[in-house]
Formats: C-alpha cells, structure tokens, sequence
C-alpha cells in the first residue's frame, strides 16, 4: 500500500518536473566490448593496409578479464588509434596517472603502443598548439609489460612536447625525443603555463590517444601487439571480446525492477505490453505506447537503483521504434541528490528527437561519440541543484559526470521517500503536442543489466 500511495503523490511532482569540498574518487573499472566503447573510439588509418585490428581474446594472460585490442601490422603505411574526447576542458595538472599494459607477439621490437596528448596553453582557443607524446621501447616478446606512464620512479624518460601544427609552430614548450623526460617534468615545463587544457587539434579530433603503427611506409613489419587495462586518474578500461550481462525479463507477469504508471490514463488511446513491432532487439516484443493530442504520459520507473553513485553509472541505453508521425521519442529522468544523503535536489534528463519511422533505433545515451548533447541538469523544487545545464546548452553525459565531480558523493536518490530515481517517459502532460504518437521501447541497459520488455513471462 505504501509504494502505490507515494507511487501516485509523487506523479504529480514528476509532470510538473517534465515541464518544467572534493574527494578523492573511488576507482572505478569499466568493461569495454565491440559493442559497448565506453567512451573509447577505434581509428585505423588505412584500413586496408591493416591486417588485424579486433577485440580478441587473450594474447597469453591479460592484467584483466580474458581479453584485450590487438593489432597486426605489415610494412605498409598504417596505424591504430584507440581515442577519447572526455578530457576535454580538462587541466593538465588534473592527470595524476596514465599507466596501460602492452604485449608484443610480432619480431618488431622498434615499435609499441605510445600517447599522445593534445594541449592548449591558451584556455581560450578551441584547438591544441601542443602534442605530449608518450613512447618506451616494446620490452620482451611473449610477455605483459606494465606501462605506468606518470609514475617517475618508473619512467624517468619517455615524455616529450611537439607543435601540434608543425606548420604553425605554436607550441610554447618543445622537448625533442633525445631530451625525453619524466611526466613530473612536463608538469615542470608547462609550469608558466598554469591553465593549460585539453584540446583536440582540430575539429571533431580526440584530446588524448593510444596508438601503434605509424602512417609511413617500412617502419612496422613484422609488428604485432595488444593492449589493456588502460587507466586514467581513478578509471581503468578492460578490454574485452564481450561483458557478462545480465538479463531480466520485464512482462505483465513481473515488472521485475519497474513499475508503469500511466497519467491520465483515460486520455491515452492504448499502453501496454506488445509482440513486436517489427524485429525487437530482444525477444518478440516491447513496450508500447499510442497517444493523441490529448494530455497524457506513460512513465516506467525503477525504484531499485536507489543510492547508485552517479560515477558509478557508465552505460544508459535503450532501443526506441517510431510508428506513428509524431517526432517525440522516450526520454530519461535520473534523480541525483548532490550530496548522496538526501532527497533528490537534481534532475538529469535526456531527450534527443526520433528518428526514422517504422525500424528500431538504438539509443547509447551515454556514448560521447553518438551523443555529445542531449543531456541537461534542472532543479527538483523546491530543492535546489548546485549544477544547472539549460535545454540550448545540453551535453554529453560525460560532461555532465565531470560538472558532478565537485559532488562526489551524489548518487541516485527519490525525490520523496518511496519514489523513483530513473524513469524512461513518452508523451507530454499538455494538450496537443503528441497527437500521432505512437512509440515503444525495449531492451533497456544500464550498466551490465538490460531488461527485456515481453508480452508474456514465459
């Protein structure tokens, strides 16, 4: 009785709210699959030259799981580029460790996977003037070497500091490869340089990559190495062919972790449980829902995740198919209490328009590289949140995690006690802006759980 009562007080406050000191992080873990990046990109540069570049399984013993990135070159220009544009905007002084692990099984032993960082020392210019490099010899064949790249009692050499125009010649600070130092002594040297930020060097470019192969001819015959268990600051990635996920069934029968609450129900033309349509990504079927001009909204709501540390949610994604005309898809609520202790004071959505009608569309809400925007931060009155991103200023969720990080301990919290801390919502609570809406979602993931919406249980 107590779930349903807060259930429906809090429907109201949820319609209204569609209208309208530092710690150190724990460490975190993230899996990254062919399916799921992570955030990561994976450029190779003349593909045809490249014999091998895929997920694999082993080389020998991986540092974590079974798996890692292997890459296979022949003495044809080429190279492999594992990228990132998250740092973005970040300080360089805010990178306390870069360390990853490499195994080389080929005879080359010139070449191995090396860094490059894309700086600004002007904040205010939208492109790098600087390339850090990071580049140690491969070590022994057959064998996992640790790369801790910033720890100096390791790697009192490696780092150096190139133009990242050499055209331009803009870079301040240059330290050529025979004066390689410590990652202590690029902080030294960028000393002058006290805001200096990553920059991509030029549009649509990362700010920070791992890269193997070279794009000249004859440097990288007989070249062939993988790597994993790259970190950066408190996060370590772990490359692998697939992640342990787990499934739930969410039908009639079991809602599982949710609860679907429709608000003027009797305004809605139909809601419910479906086969299909079309080919559902899991299963046979869906979740369903058909509305006209007429004020109404279908929430699914989990109330499971309650005290989630907001760092700690990697992955949102879910699968949307458009019937009818209107252009409104499902869109997400997380509520967030900044200090992890309290009620919600944040709401965080995201909303981005459907697309094409009649086929199934993935969403990866939390991927930078599909969807740099989308994502806004609003006040759950009468509470209010420390962080406020507006509908015409919407980020990536990335970013979005990096404007939380002056709260670390916010985490997943209802904005009354008894209610939701994410719901995924179709339609509107206002007359006439979904009339030929007709829209349904399934195979819904968040971190390593995806449920699957079906008609029937069995």
């Amino acid at each position: 009785m107590h779930r349903i009562t807060s259930c429906f007080m809090l429907i109201a406050a949820l319609v209204l709210a569609v209208l309208g000191t530092p710690q150190r992080a724990e460490a975190a873990t993230i899996t990254v699959t062919p399916d799921y990046l992570q955030g990561w990109e994976i450029i190779n540069i003349q593909p045809s030259n490249i014999p091998l570049s895929k997920f694999t399984e082993g080389p020998g013993e991986p540092p974590l799981g079974k798996g890692s990135y292997q890459v296979r070159l022949d003495g044809r220009a080429s190279m492999v580029m594992l990228v990132r544009r998250d740092l973005e905007s970040r300080k360089l002084t805010e990178i306390k460790t870069i360390s990853f692990h490499t195994y080389r099984s080929g005879g080359n032993a010139a070449h191995d996977w090396y860094i490059n960082l894309f700086l600004s020392t002007d904040p205010n210019r939208p492109y790098a003037n600087c390339r850090v490099d990071f580049a140690t010899p491969p070590g022994d064949q057959g064998v996992w070497q640790f790369k801790p790249a910033t720890d100096a009692s390791i790697y009192n050499y490696g780092w150096t500091v190139h133009h990242a125009d050499t055209n331009l010649k803009e870079c301040p600070v240059t330290i050529d490869y025979d004066k390689n130092v410590s990652f202590e002594g690029i902080l030294e040297a960028f000393k002058a340089y006290p805001d200096t930020i990553f920059r991509p060097p030029s549009q649509f470019q990362p700010v920070i990559a791992f890269n193997t192969g070279f794009n000249g001819p004859n440097t990288h015959a007989g070249h062939e190495s993988a790597i994993d268990a790259i970190t950066i600051n408190e996060t370590t990635w772990d490359f692998e062919l697939s992640a342990d996920m787990i499934v739930r069934l969410v039908s009639p029968d079991s809602l599982t972790d949710w609860e679907l609450v429709p608000v003027n129900e009797g305004a809605m033309v139909s809601f419910g449980f479906v086969e299909g349509p079309g080919a559902p990504p899991l299963g046979k079927g869906s979740y369903r829902v058909q509305l006209d001009e007429r004020p109404s909204i279908m929430l699914i709501m989990n109330f499971g995740l309650v005290s989630t540390k907001l760092s700690e949610i990697n992955t949102i994604s879910f699968h949307t198919y458009r019937s009818g005309e209107n252009q409104r898809d499902w869109y997400l609520n997380l509520f967030v209490s900044s200090s992890g202790k309290d009620e919600a004071d944040c709401r965080i959505d995201f909303a981005v328009d459907a697309t094409e009608k009649n086929q199934w569309t993935f969403r990866d809400a939390t991927n930078p590289q599909l969807f740099n925007y989308g994502w806004t931060v609003h006040h759950v009155e009468p509470r209010r949140c420390p962080i406020i991103v507006g509908y015409d200023q919407s980020k990536s969720f990335s970013e979005i995690k990096r404007l939380f990080e002056a709260y670390p301990d916010a985490a997943l919290k209802p904005r009354e006690p008894g209610g939701p801390v994410v719901s995924f919502n179709t339609g509107y609570n206002s007359q006439g802006t979904h009339a030929g809406h007709d829209a349904a979602i399934d195979a819904v993931t968040i971190n390593s759980v995806t449920w699957d919406f079906e008609p029937s249980g069995k």
